[in-house]
Order: structure tokens, then C-alpha cells, then sequence
């Protein structure tokens, strides 16, 4: 296995916004995803909860919810807020 680089963004380099380039997120055989760029593990930060409609009728539901993540790299991409 090849080392992987611990320092992506030199001091004083300004982070992109989180989720600008959806490429650089690559799969890994153990479906974890890691940056194109740097190497780095991606992290996902928890956003929210999304409710679940039942579609049969409007304004329904179960009151099921489903979080929202966003993945972004720690050392590339600035956290989501």
C-alpha cells in the first residue's frame, strides 16, 4: 500500500467549498470514500432530517424522518455549515 499524503493544504491556502467537486470523492473496496486530491478519509458532517411523505394523500405520513450528510474532505474542503 502507498503512503498517502498527511498535508493537502499548505498554511494560508484557502478551502473550497465543501461538495464543489463531487469527482473528488473516490469508492474504496471497503465502501468508505477517500479524496482524489490528498488522500484523506472523507468525513460527513449530520445536516438534518427530512420527512418522509406518504404519497397516497397529501401532507401524510408515517412520521419516518431521513438524516441528511454531507461528506466533505478535512483537509481540502472547508466543514459544511
Amino acid at each position: 500500500m502507498s503512503s498517502l499524503p498527511t498535508e493537502a493544504v499548505s498554511k494560508g491556502s484557502k478551502k473550497e467549498k465543501a461538495g464543489s467537486d463531487p469527482d473528488r470523492y473516490l469508492r474504496q473496496e471497503d465502501d468508505t470514500y477517500k479524496c482524489r486530491d490528498c488522500g484523506a478519509i472523507i468525513l460527513q458532517k449530520f445536516m438534518g432530517v427530512a420527512t418522509v411523505w406518504d404519497e397516497s394523500s397529501p401532507c401524510s405520513g408515517g412520521g419516518e424522518t431521513e438524516p441528511i450528510y454531507a461528506p466533505f474532505c478535512p483537509n481540502c474542503e472547508e466543514e459544511p455549515s
